[in-house]
């Protein structure tokens, strides 16, 4: 079977395990649906950080509809970047009896299975570049980042409350660690000019003290989040809630502006820039 005919066929499974599971949900009572409406990011937007994001809220029949469409359907529009991924907040709450929630949940765990198979697949093609003209020749405008997202559900929480987070995303390193990495990196065949950089960084890298703190710290776009109860968690596409009839409490997603988003927690601890290449920063004492 060729590379082009396994994707087709993880694609075919994808739409089988959709199938099953809109069927499934049909059966049961949608008591409540919002789904938060963010802008569309052009192609000459892709790398931009916006300072304010305003979002429409959806509600009732209009909601659902948006939200079945961002969990079952994968391709952007015209103009659309195919790189960046399409944000799409939302929540969809449905009455199902305790008794059959696990039905539910083996659906949308197989769906999300076919969905990460089909990523699988595409990555057998090893180079980023084929990978992606590939994919895009043989699905058109497919929203790749979109696709790979797994449909959330949640079992009858008591509060749901949206919000942003513009939090980088931080990996404690140390140098032994960052090394090995970077001795593993020297095998590949990239070149005279890519072997001498791996060389002057593994110099500077060795250079360091042993018991140096080492963080990669990369810096993420705003983007929402949902809190269920007391867990945060990013969502980038609509939630499911599963309850009996008990109503869940909704605090909405609200426009994002930068300069009303202060930072919380404590001051972050000095930091001085070791490699750019890998986001890697000493951590400094105060």
């Amino acid at each position: 079977m060729t590379i082009i005919e396994e994707l087709d066929k993880a694609m075919s499974e994808i739409k089988l395990a959709e199938d099953d599971l809109k069927r499934l949900l049909r059966r049961y009572r949608i008591t409540h649906s919002e789904y938060y409406g963010l802008p569309l990011i052009s192609k000459e937007e892709e790398c931009d950080k916006p300072e304010m994001i305003p979002v429409h809220k959806d509600s009732g029949t209009i909601a659902e509809y948006k939200v079945l469409n961002a969990w079952f359907n994968y391709y952007g529009e015209d103009n659309c970047s195919t790189k960046a991924a399409k944000r799409e907040p939302g929540v969809m709450v449905i009455s199902i009896p305790l008794s059959e929630r696990s039905l539910i949940i083996s659906h949308i765990d197989e769906f999300n299975l076919t969905k990460r198979h089909f990523i699988d697949v595409a990555h057998k093609i090893k180079n980023e570049d084929e990978r992606f003209d590939t994919v895009h020749k043989l699905f058109p405008m497919l929203l790749v980042n979109n696709l790979r997202r797994s449909l959330k559900f949640h079992d009858g929480p008591n509060k749901v409350q949206f919000g942003w987070s513009t939090k980088p995303i931080i990996y404690k390193r140390d140098k032994k660690e960052v090394l090995d990495k970077l001795e593993k990196s020297k095998l590949r065949d990239h070149g005279a000019l890519w072997f001498g950089k791996l060389k002057s960084e593994i110099a500077k890298i060795s250079c360091l003290s042993d018991h140096v703190k080492l963080r990669e710290i990369r810096e993420v776009k705003v983007q929402p989040t949902v809190k269920v109860d007391r867990r945060n968690y990013s969502c980038p596409m609509p939630i499911l809630v599963m309850v009996d009839d008990k109503p869940v409490r909704i605090r909405s997603l609200k426009s994002y502006n930068k300069s009303g988003c202060l930072p919380r927690g404590k001051k972050p601890a000095p930091k001085r820039l070791v490699n750019s290449r890998l986001h890697l920063y000493e951590i400094l004492p105060d």
